[in-house]
């Protein structure tokens, strides 16, 4: 089972080389990091997601759950902070 959890991580990989906007590849990486609790790959789909999204209303929830990885679980306290404050901003 594993092993068809990271060839499918390596599929939807792929796929993103090819076409970083792709949806269906965004979301089923976000699906598979989340139930594997690999918060540093969560925060790279994150990131792609946010360089994707256009509406402040759509990058307010991804700075918030960036800045809680960043500060919770990848010990990066200051990427945090910085998450945080450009949430408020983004929030008004």
């Amino acid at each position: 089972l594993c092993a068809d959890v990271d060839g499918a991580i390596a599929t939807y990989r792929a796929v993103l080389d090819d076409t970083p906007d792709e949806a269906h590849a965004i979301d089923a990486l976000e699906r598979i990091y989340r139930d594997r609790d690999d918060a540093d790959a969560l925060y790279e789909i994150y990131e792609r997601r946010l360089a994707l999204a256009e509406q402040d209303a759509a990058r307010a929830p991804l700075l918030s759950a960036m800045a809680v990885l960043a500060g919770e679980r990848l010990g990066r306290e200051t990427d945090a902070i910085e998450l945080w404050l450009e949430t408020a901003s983004v929030n008004g």
